[in-house]
């Protein structure tokens, strides 16, 4: 299946290619996962995947096992680093292989799942090491006769038997011809007889077709694009206004491209008026070919059609005339929260606005989870999809991937494909494929970083470290340099104490297991006190802070985030499956490429 492969040249000086990510759950290298750069690793790390899978004869993610066992990759690399590695063999191979082969074996596998693809091997390591692993189980089975025929071969043979792992291994790496050893194995191998049936899992170390092992690809636009069209009856026309398409065209000027707001994945937003141009209106054109589709057009209409708060999009209408898919809101004279963030030449919100905004957004997301009769779990909280009126009032919007819930158990989990924007995704959500509005919370989390530091949440032209935003933010935690990536303008605006509590509640909200987070009415109750901190400060002394930093730098950390396990480089392996514990940039499903 090369259905997902890509080309390049061989040019030594281009190291990967920059791509959407797609690929199969269990399987992704984080590393690819995280900076959208795909090289020869990437294949490495998901072969090092199919290697556990080959010893364990598991699922490389079963969502009916314990929660620290869902994610093969993760539960082997935690057994073998604790000395367990006998726990988590395909019983029906226990004592059926030798001890130096499985030990060759497992160590290969980690190898190729380290989470830099620096550091992991070649493929041609890979091989080499897979053979000298072979020879270790063929040599206790048919040590004399491994060696009568390693004898015949002549001085100029050059089979891995009875060749030296380190010479091999320099071998595959230099171009070097290995030096023959008489020895090379040493004599405590011939031992046990080797099985039928491990022998035959060597050769057939690859993802199992099988209905045991079903194959779940995941490419992040995985839903066949809908271009039906859309039932009329099925859509609630009493609940908001219809329009039709002749409508629309008057409302828009005919689509006309200066009208156009905004462009993304989805299709386009054309700002526009209705009711002879007393109401301003924000109209959305799903293109034909939307990964957004049929489904989730009806699912914005039929959530938004019932909600009303005043920290919510509103949605006035929608047309679904000549195969059309339109949707139409109030339009929000002050455009998305990541445009006064950064990326454009709008002026800089101050910090008690940017305070006021986050309170607005978190009210509205604490609406959805328990103002209404279910839970209502957004699914894609981001800075682009929360919006600003005339008034600078937040209104949270996009309810295209929102997933209703249940009111009566708490944090109730809903089993569902993923979906989202990548750096704001709940790692817990993409191990467990099981959704809460704890989900809602992490990605909060992730915005409210965007916020204090006015960065992008990915930024591939930063450096390795520096890539992911909530990454980033937890090592400069970690090393007490926070001060160091705070948005510039914010320098000596903030007050040391409403800093260490906006920090400590955007750590929390970014915790590990969704059962450790605060909930969104937590949330709210931390940044308005947050807000209040800076309000006293003010009044107590106009000028904050020192003008290159902050006054008592230690004061501004929060003991909640030094508790926490924090990568300085590497993505930890700890959570995405296989090894994550991120979030990470871009829309995965139906608005890969919006922004």
């Amino acid at each position: 299946d090369f259905g997902l492969s890509k080309t390049y040249n061989a040019d030594p000086l281009r190291t990967h290619i920059s791509t959407n990510v797609k690929g199969t759950f269990g399987y992704m290298d984080p590393y690819y996962f995280l900076t959208r750069r795909v090289t020869r690793k990437t294949d490495i790390y998901a072969f090092g995947a199919v290697l556990l899978e080959v010893l364990c004869g598991r699922r490389v993610v079963d969502t009916s096992l314990k929660e620290e066992q869902i994610s093969l990759t993760m539960w082997a690399q935690r057994c073998i680093k604790e000395g367990a590695l006998d726990e988590i063999i395909d019983p029906s191979l226990r004592g059926e292989i030798s001890r130096h082969c499985l030990e060759e074996f497992a160590e290969i596998a980690i190898k190729c799942l380290h989470n830099h693809p620096n550091d992991r091997p070649t493929m041609a390591q890979v091989v080499v090491s897979l053979q000298f692993a072979h020879e270790l189980e063929l040599e206790r089975t048919k040590g004399t006769q491994l060696r009568r025929r390693k004898e015949d071969y002549g001085p100029n043979h050059r089979a891995s038997r009875g060749v030296s792992w380190n010479s091999l291994w320099h071998r595959t790496t230099k171009g070097t011809e290995p030096r023959r050893r008489k020895e090379a194995y040493g004599s405590n191998h011939n031992i046990a007889s080797r099985s039928v049936s491990w022998n035959s899992l060597w050769h057939r170390a690859r993802p199992s077709k099988t209905k045991a092992f079903p194959r779940s690809s995941w490419w992040l636009n995985p839903y066949k694009v809908k271009t039906t069209r859309v039932n009329a009856s099925s859509l609630p026309e009493e609940l908001c206004r219809h329009f039709s398409i002749p409508e629309i065209r008057t409302a828009t000027n005919n689509f006309d491209e200066k009208n156009v707001i905004g462009v993304g994945g989805f299709g386009k937003v054309f700002k526009g008026c209705i009711d002879d141009g007393d109401t301003k209106v924000a109209i959305k054109r799903l293109s034909r070919g939307s990964k957004q589709g049929a489904h989730e057009f009806m699912t914005e209409i039929e959530m938004l059609s019932q909600l009303r708060h005043v920290h919510l999009v509103s949605l006035i209408g929608y047309c679904n005339d000549q195969h059309e898919m339109i949707l139409v809101y109030n339009y929000m004279d002050n455009g998305t929260l990541r445009d006064h963030l950064y990326g454009t030449d709008n002026d800089p919100l101050t910090w008690k606005q940017r305070l006021q905004i986050c309170i607005g957004s978190a009210k509205g997301l604490h609406y959805l989870h328990t103002g209404a009769k279910h839970t209502i779990i957004h699914r894609d909280v981001k800075s682009t999809n929360i919006l600003l009126d005339e008034k600078w009032v937040a209104k949270v919007a996009d309810f295209g991937l929102s997933k209703m819930g249940s009111t009566s158990i708490p944090n109730a989990a809903v089993s569902t494909a993923v979906k989202g924007t990548l750096g704001y995704l709940d790692p817990e959500y993409l191990r467990r494929l099981q959704l809460t509005e704890k989900s809602d919370v992490y990605s909060f989390g992730v915005v409210l970083l965007e916020v204090l530091c006015a960065r992008k949440v990915v930024d591939h032209t930063a450096g390795q470290d520096r890539v992911n935003l909530a990454h980033w933010v937890k090592s400069c935690i970690r090393k007490r340099t926070l001060d160091q990536i705070i948005d510039p303008f914010l320098m000596g605006k903030i007050a040391p104490e409403c800093l260490r509590t906006f920090v400590d509640i955007a750590q929390r909200c970014l915790l590990e297991h969704g059962i450790q987070r605060p909930s969104m009415s937590d949330v709210v109750g931390s940044l308005e006190f947050a807000l209040k901190l800076q309000e006293t400060a003010e009044a107590a002394k106009p000028d904050i802070g020192d003008v290159d930093g902050f006054e008592d730098v230690d004061n501004i950390y929060p003991e909640v985030a030094l508790g926490l396990d924090i990568t300085t480089n590497a993505p930890s392996c700890s959570s995405f499956f296989c090894t994550m514990t991120f979030g990470n940039s871009e829309t995965l499903t139906t608005n890969l490429n919006q922004f």
